[in-house]
Parts: structure tokens; sequence; C-alpha cells
């Protein structure tokens, strides 16, 4: 994972996680810090990278949510496009028909 990333992730841990919902705080609650078992009776966990992944997904502030003209190729890695696509809802193409009224 990327340095930016895994330090963001870390500060915004150790901060308690401010600035998350309450419901994303209950959910990283219960997947890290309560028990959990499988049918076998062994315990399940997750790995401390797929903690941060998570956690790096439910940050509201992480680099991963920059705006897009921010994310620029580079020459390791020139597939990584410059801009990503807009995430914004596309406008609805249905036509609302009024039904015809009676007389």
């Amino acid at each position: 994972m990327d340095e930016k990333i895994k330090s963001a992730v870390a500060v915004w841990r150790d901060g308690r996680h401010e600035g998350a919902s309450a419901v994303t705080k209950r959910l990283l609650e219960f997947w890290f810090k309560e028990d959990h078992f499988l049918k076998d009776g062994s315990q399940s966990h997750f790995c401390r990278r797929q903690q941060e992944a998570i956690e790096a997904t439910a940050n509201p502030s992480s680099p991963l949510f920059l705006p897009a003209t921010v994310l620029p190729t580079t020459a390791a890695n020139p597939s990584v496009p410059a801009k990503i696509p807009s995430l914004k809802p596309k406008p609805a193409t249905s036509t609302i028909v009024k039904a015809p009224t009676r007389s």
C-alpha cells in the first residue's frame, strides 16, 4: 500500500477514526475488536493488511479520495490514469408521462 495512504490510515486509527460516522465506527469496532469464530470453532480475524485496506476505504480524508486532478500518471506506472472518471450520477433518461384524465 502506498506510504501516504498507510500513514493517513495510521493517523486516522490513532485518532479513533475521527470524522467517521457512528455506523462506520461501529462496523470497524465489530470487525477488528470483537472475536469471530468459524463453524469449526476456530477463531477468524482480519490480517493487518486487510484491516489497512478496509480503513483506507472507510477514511473520509484518505488520499484515495483526492480530486482526480491530483492523480497524475507516473513513469513507473504509466497505466495509472491522469484522471479518474466522474462518479457523479448520470441524469435520468426516462420521461414521466402524465396519465390521461377521465372526463
